[in-house]
């Protein structure tokens, strides 16, 4: 529901007609549907917790973790729409950097509990937790460097990238080879 939300938001922001008081309460709506989808996994860590489900537990917890981090992705690229001095990209980041220090706290704290009452479930711990909480953590780092960069990623569409491979295919006479590495980047030998 957040991606749909944004997705209208963006297209206001490209519309440039689209009054900024509009803009303004569909960024308030995102940010309460993000902010109920945390107050709904708190709900159900609790039910978790008062089960003693353990996987449940851990899964809530990683939906706990996702749902911040969506959060303040989603505050930082609205903060972003403004002009900001260098000293205010810094206090940002510093919050940042603490929200992914907590987060790091909760996975560890996690993994401890759980490990401890589920000695034999090491694996199932790293396929469903560990492995997806790293990628979070990751997501943080990159979050802050984009608040101290100035910049901020979105990714290519894949109209885009047909575009800029059109502008290569005329710009080069010869025939190249289109490659895409492992991890997802297209480059060309030729």
């Amino acid at each position: 529901m957040g991606e749909i939300g944004e997705s209208m938001l963006k297209s206001m922001h490209e519309l440039k007609t689209c009054p900024k008081t509009v803009i303004f309460l569909w960024g308030n709506f995102l940010h309460f549907i993000y902010s109920s989808c945390q107050q709904d996994i708190l709900l159900a860590l609790n039910i978790a917790v008062g089960s003693e489900s353990r996987k449940q537990i851990v899964t809530s917890t990683l939906l706990q973790l996702q749902t911040r981090f969506e959060l303040c992705r989603f505050d930082v690229a609205m903060w972003n729409q403004q002009t900001h001095t260098s000293e205010e990209r810094e206090e940002l980041a510093t919050e940042v950097e603490k929200h992914r220090n907590e987060g790091q706290s909760l996975i560890a704290s996690t993994r401890r509990t759980f490990l401890s009452q589920s000695p034999g479930q090491s694996e199932w711990l790293a396929a469903n937790f560990l492995t997806p909480t790293s990628s979070i953590l990751e997501q943080w780092d990159e979050l802050r460097k984009t608040i101290l960069g100035g910049t901020f990623y979105t990714p290519v569409s894949r109209e885009e990238l047909i575009a800029v491979v059109g502008a290569f295919q005329q710009e080069f006479t010869h025939t190249g080879h289109w490659y895409t590495c492992l991890n997802g980047h297209t480059y060309s030998i030729g």
